[in-house]
C-alpha cells in the first residue's frame, strides 16, 4: 500500500483522484450494546465511515494499534462547530490536539444531530499516510470509538477499543478460492497441442497416435497354449532319451 504525503493527500482531496463513498453501506457493526452504529466501506485505499451515536455530544473514531489514546489518530465531529477533523492523541499535556492544516486530508466529511441527540459523523480517510498509524487492508486493525458527555470538546463520556478486518472489500480485490468439492470447481482445461516447425517454415500435425491391437481370441490362445504343451513335452522327450 503506498503511503501518502501530506502534500499529496491535499492534492488528492481537492482533485478528482479523491475517491467517492458509496451512498449505502453493506457493512455495519453496533458499539457500546447497540447505542452507536458503525458503518463502513472500504474504496481503493479509502476507508469511509458513517457513525452515529444515541446520545448527545462529539462522535470520535481513532486509529489505534494499542488500543490505547497514545500515539493514536483521531477523527472527531464536532457538532455545534459543525466540524470532522483530524487530531492526534499524545500521553503528555495536552492530550489531544488538532493536527495542522497540511494533515487535516479527511473527505466527504459532515456532522448533524437531530433534536432527540442522536449524533451523525461522516467523513473518508486515506488508510495509509505519512506520519500516521497505518489502517491495514488486509489483517487485524485496532480502533476506539468515544462519545462526549456533550458537545463541548473535552472528555468522553465512553471510550472502547474494538478491531476490524477489511480483508477482500477493498476495490479490485481477489475473491476468496473456493474450497475443494464445493460445488463451483473449475473445469479442467483441455491439454494443448504442440506443433513442431518443418524445414520449410511450415508446421506440420503430429503423428497421429498407433492404433490399439485388438485382445487375441480365445482360438488363438488355445492353439499357443497347445504348442507350448507340445513343446514342453518334446523337450522331456528329447531329455529322456
Amino acid at each position: 500500500m503506498r503511503v501518502l504525503s501530506a502534500a499529496a493527500a491535499l492534492l488528492l482531496v481537492g482533485g478528482a483522484a479523491s475517491q467517492d463513498c458509496p451512498t449505502t453501506f453493506t457493512e455495519s457493526m453496533s458499539l457500546e450494546d447497540g447505542s452507536i452504529s458503525l458503518k463502513y466501506a472500504v474504496v481503493g485505499d479509502v476507508l469511509c465511515v458513517e457513525m452515529t451515536s444515541g446520545n448527545p455530544g462529539w462522535v470520535g473514531f481513532a486509529v489505534s494499534p494499542t488500543g490505547r489514546m497514545e500515539d493514536s489518530v483521531a477523527m472527531i465531529g464536532l457538532p455545534d462547530a459543525g466540524t470532522v477533523q483530524k487530531y492526534a492523541l499524545k500521553s503528555g499535556n495536552p492530550r489531544i490536539t488538532a493536527m495542522p492544516a497540511e494533515s487535516q486530508t479527511l473527505m466527504s466529511t459532515d456532522v448533524t444531530q437531530e433534536e432527540d441527540g442522536t449524533t451523525t459523523v461522516k467523513w473518508a480517510k486515506f488508510m495509509s499516510e505519512e506520519g500516521e498509524p497505518e489502517i491495514l487492508a488486509n489483517g487485524k486493525n485496532t480502533f476506539l470509538y468515544a462519545v462526549g458527555k456533550n458537545n463541548e470538546p473535552g472528555y468522553h463520556a465512553v471510550r472502547n477499543p474494538f478491531s476490524l478486518d477489511f480483508k477482500g472489500m477493498g476495490e479490485g480485490a481477489s475473491p476468496a478460492p473456493t474450497p475443494a468439492g464445493s460445488g463451483d470447481s473449475e473445469s479442467i482445461p483441455p491439454p494443448i497441442k504442440t506443433v513442431a516447425p518443418t524445414s520449410d517454415g511450415t508446421r506440420a500435425e503430429p503423428p497421429a497416435p498407433p492404433a490399439p491391437t485388438p485382445p487375441p481370441n480365445r482360438a488363438s490362445i488355445s492353439s499357443k497354449i497347445g504348442t507350448m504343451i507340445l513343446g514342453a513335452a518334446a523337450v522331456a522327450i528329447w531329455g529322456g532319451l
